[in-house]
């Protein structure tokens, strides 16, 4: 990198490329979604970039030998690094990085146990005791409840305890779930069940085919000359291939720069089923895809920030949901999901109003 000329006695030596500053790091502070750190030695006498492995990263104007960096967009397990370049016309350039990733959600403080009561309820029947699939039925349990319910688990779901009705003789609630499969029903007063648990089927959902019957002709009245009548040709339907549908995607994806969104449908408080008015949005979304040159579709499902149900499993089960429903209207399309709980609140806030709208799926497209 150098030249040295010698004039006896004299030696210079001359550095043609020094190297530009190796940027230094501040211990990054971890956020929500990522983290912030700041370059200590910014100088302006070199151009810095900055770049990040993951996620988003935005860069503050620097005050002195200070440049604060924001990396977002990161999940609670995932990690990013950032790497800083100095150059300048005439100098090495100089790299540095740094790895961090956003602060862990706590865990809950384990529940204060409640002593038994003495267990005096019964429980006589069950009714309805299945559904078909897509339903959201209201089931009634018929019995002696002395003591007050205070917990109700469905299957692996506990309801809130606003969402039941209990009289001294039945105890009434919307069953949680509408996908296929058996549900165990288990309810306590304090920590003891009460008596054995009681099971609920949601059945597959089988379309009924429709009978197609030929038409026949009314009889021909003979007349004088006498004909022999020519029997029709039954018209047999052709039968129709049936087409496999759309198989749920496994990979978690985030939306792209160059997709946009397009619609939202909301959903109550730790559901994930679809009611009339989400249903009716998503058949309206798809015909305007339809009509569109878009080929990729994005299902991307958020929930709020309150507790109660694991969000990351929520947002997942309520992408699912929309994709199960607008798969049919969509065809030849790519269809793929996002889901990121909490992460990507589309309004702030700790109010009623905000928790509503951040329950949603949002429907993108490119």
């Amino acid at each position: 990198n150098g030249v040295t000329a010698t004039t006896n006695p004299f030696s210079i030596t001359v550095d043609l490329d020094p190297d530009a500053t190796i940027p230094t790091f501040s211990t990054p502070v971890a956020t929500a979604d990522g983290f912030t750190v700041n370059v200590t030695n910014y100088n302006v006498a070199f151009t810095a970039t900055a770049s990040v492995s993951m996620g988003t990263i935005a860069s503050a104007v620097p005050v002195g030998a200070i440049w604060a960096l924001t990396v977002s967009g990161l999940l609670e397990t995932q990690t990013a690094t950032v790497t800083v370049t100095n150059s300048a016309v005439g100098y090495v350039s100089e790299s540095a990085s740094v790895t961090a990733g956003p602060r862990s959600v706590p865990t809950p403080p384990a529940p204060v146990p409640v002593p038994d009561p003495v267990q005096r309820s019964f429980i006589t029947s069950l009714s309805p005791t299945s559904a078909v699939e897509g339903d959201s039925p209201i089931v009634v349990i018929t019995g002696g409840f002395v003591e007050k319910i205070v917990n109700i688990d469905v299957g692996n779901k506990r309801l809130e305890t606003f969402s039941w009705v209990q009289t001294p003789t039945t105890l009434t609630f919307t069953i949680p779930f509408h996908l296929p499969g058996s549900y165990s029903i288990q309810l306590y007063n304090g920590s003891a069940p009460v008596l054995a648990p009681q099971v609920f089927i949601i059945n597959k959902f089988v379309p009924i085919q429709p009978v197609v019957t030929p038409d026949v002709p009314s009889p021909v009245v003979p007349t004088p000359i006498v004909t022999v009548p020519t029997a029709p040709v039954p018209v047999v339907p052709t039968p129709q291939p049936t087409v496999a549908p759309v198989p749920v995607p496994t990979q978690n994806t985030q939306p792209t720069s160059v997709m946009k969104k397009i619609s939202t449908v909301q959903f109550s408080l730790n559901t994930y089923y679809l009611n009339a008015a989400a249903k009716a949005t998503l058949q309206k979304v798809a015909a305007i895809i339809m009509q569109s040159p878009n080929k990729v579709v994005l299902i991307y499902g958020n929930t709020d920030i309150q507790t109660g149900v694991d969000n990351v499993w929520l947002s997942h089960q309520r992408a699912i949901s929309a994709f199960t429903y607008i798969r049919t209207f969509l065809r030849g399309k790519t269809i793929k999901l996002g889901w990121f709980a909490a992460t990507k609140p589309a309004v702030a806030g700790k109010t009623q109003a905000a928790y509503a709208k951040n329950r949603r799926v949002e429907i993108w497209v490119n």
